[in-house]
């Protein structure tokens, strides 16, 4: 994984390499659930450019990659996270 000042250039890599994108948008972790986009939506958050990663009062916004064995991709994006007009 890069360090963090490079973690946003490395998601956009990834997503535009066809990467699946899951959205925890209240920044709980994922325990009410995630929005997810499917290729078109992520098209959308790739024309956007890198990832802006926020700080909140109380979290900081993350993003982590997921790769599976035959090579896919997956991208958790917690909030606070601005990603174009998709996410924040």
């Amino acid at each position: 994984m890069p360090s963090r000042r490079r973690v946003p250039s490395f998601a956009y890599a990834v997503a535009a390499a066809g990467a699946i994108l899951g959205w925890d948008e209240c920044g709980c972790g994922g325990d009410c659930g995630y929005r997810w986009f499917d290729e078109k939506a992520v098209a959308r958050v790739v024309a956007a450019g890198p990832p802006t990663i926020r700080r909140g009062k109380h979290e900081r916004g993350a993003i982590s990659v997921l790769r599976s064995d035959d090579g896919g991709s997956l991208l958790v994006v917690r909030a606070p996270v601005v990603w174009g007009d998709a996410l924040g």
